[in-house]
């Protein structure tokens, strides 16, 4: 009787505070709260198709030529299902967005249930949530049902009828699901421009937000990289072409190099995401980050190339045939002799060689076979202190990690002969070019040309000690073009071959 009559009086007293316009939502309220999280620009700022996409390419590309077909007759649902049937998402390697985790973590202390629900395939989404943790279910796209946009909204509903339900998406594609919800949180886009949200909103930065689009796409492109192919006009020099017009042929055709180039080291980041993502700076390059979306990589790589070829093609018909030989023989590397150990160093040193080719043909010149074989001995000897400075850096910070290369740390001393060997090498091919009749004929003063021999030799000698003394950047060329010494020792050389050529 007690109880009865203070359920009445209860009861009373929440119909007089209403009559005052006074809300007990709070305080009555008995729904329970779920946080729903998607998965791709969302979680992750990359996106698990393309994701899979890579990882097959890498280790079966003509599987993922056949599945071409499927993408093409039976569409992207299906493509996304085969995909998944022939690999399994490395979703350890992949990026997070800080922001999102800090919301999981933020339901997790209150005990709402959490879920990851995402267009992506099923087993993927279930990788995911496996290795993150936390989440109370799971839900992603089967063969029956591409869980995206309106269909997302109606799981959501159906499922979630009864409880306070939060989303947060990425993308227009939620805008259905934003306005069946209580609470619109978008990453990188403000949810309320999208469509009429009815409920709270809120919005938090992408990953790659934190810096500017222009910063990520330069330097995924490396221009300063683009220095490597300033070797197009050694050909030109050595021969003592003066005609104005070869030079800015080969200008042309350096920017289409450039371009291709560019391509290439796309392309070698997109196959290589997993271990620039292990690599302790690698991690930072913007694919690899989550900076510059992985889409865009691929974009960039199918532009990149088309301008470049394009170009070569309308220079010379012979100079594209290299550019593309060029193309090939980098897409080999990195699909698969960059991993075999000793090849790797001897296709480096083969693709600075073709640049030299690449230049002779375009200009109309003879290459000589002593240029020829000083290159590759020279550059042979350069891509050795590559990989000398990569495994001394594991050996300093006591890492057992690859990265992709088939080296152990203790190969360090046998690539450090090789490298030697070969610095010696170029020496001795250079003078013995010297004492060539042809090339008295070439060069009227001669003499100036043994000068180069000791600041040749003083140069190389110097990038090799810098590199056993751990002092090496990770490419040995860049090194060279920041270091004032080697700026030094390049103006002695090319005034040293304008003496004995008798143009000064």
């Amino acid at each position: 009787m007690v109880v009865a009559d203070l359920n009445i009086r209860y009861a009373v007293s929440l119909v007089m505070l209403s009559s005052y316009g006074i809300r007990l939502t709070n305080v009555i309220s008995t729904r329970p709260h779920v946080l729903v999280v998607d998965l791709d620009g969302t979680l992750t700022p990359s996106n698990s198709l393309v994701e899979l996409v890579l990882q097959l390419a890498r280790r079966d590309p003509v599987k993922l030529v056949s599945l071409v077909w499927v993408l093409l007759t039976s569409g992207r649902l299906a493509f996304k299902c085969a995909v998944s049937d022939c690999i399994e998402a490395q979703v350890d390697h992949w990026p997070w967005n800080p922001k999102v985790l800090d919301k999981i973590e933020a339901a997790r202390l209150r005990a709402d249930t959490i879920v990851l629900m995402t267009a992506s395939d099923q087993r993927v989404a279930s990788r995911v949530a496996d290795y993150l943790g936390g989440f109370d279910a799971v839900f992603g796209s089967t063969p029956e049902c591409n869980l995206k946009g309106i269909e997302k909204a109606r799981l959501i509903a159906t499922t979630y009828a009864d409880a306070k339900v939060t989303y947060i998406g990425d993308s227009n594609a939620d805008r259905p699901v934003w306005e069946a919800v209580d609470t619109a949180i978008g990453v990188g886009i403000d949810p309320r421009q999208v469509g009429n949200i009815a409920g709270q909103s809120e919005e938090l930065p992408k990953v790659r937000g934190q810096r500017s689009v222009v910063w990520s796409i330069l330097k995924a492109l490396r221009p300063h990289q683009w220095v490597k192919n300033v070797l197009l006009f050694v050909p030109l020099v050595l021969a003592q072409v003066t005609a104005p017009s070869v030079y800015l042929l080969v200008c042309l055709g350096w920017i289409a190099f450039s371009f291709v180039a560019s391509a290439v080291y796309l392309f070698n980041d997109l196959m290589d995401l997993a271990d620039d993502r292990a690599h302790p700076r690698k991690r930072n390059r913007p694919l690899a980050s989550g900076y510059m979306p992985i889409e865009w990589g691929v974009i960039g790589v199918v532009a990149l190339v088309t301008i470049g070829l394009g170009l070569a093609w309308i220079l010379d018909a012979f100079f594209a045939l290299m550019l593309l030989g060029y193309l090939g023989l980098t897409t080999l590397y990195s699909l698969k002799l960059k991993r075999v150990a000793w090849v790797d160093v001897v296709t480096l040193s083969g693709l600075y060689t073709w640049r030299l080719l690449s230049g002779a043909v375009l200009a109309g010149v003879l290459i000589s076979p002593w240029l020829f074989v000083f290159s590759l001995m020279c550059f042979l000897s350069l891509a050795g202190m590559k990989r000398i400075t990569e495994l001394l850096d594991r050996i300093e910070r006591g890492s057992d990690a690859t990265y992709g290369r088939d080296y152990a740390v203790e190969d360090w001393r046998s690539m450090a002969w090789l490298s030697g060997i070969a610095l010696l090498s170029a020496l001795v091919t250079f003078v013995l070019y010297l004492q060539v009749p042809t090339t008295a004929d070439l060069y009227p003063n001669i003499h100036a040309l043994w000068w180069v021999v000791p600041v040749l030799s003083l140069w190389l000698g110097r990038m090799f000690w810098s590199t056993l003394s751990g002092r090496m950047h990770d490419d040995p060329i860049v090194y060279a073009a920041m270091d004032p010494l080697s700026w030094v020792s390049g103006l002695c050389v090319m005034v040293l071959m304008l003496r004995a050529s008798g143009l000064w």
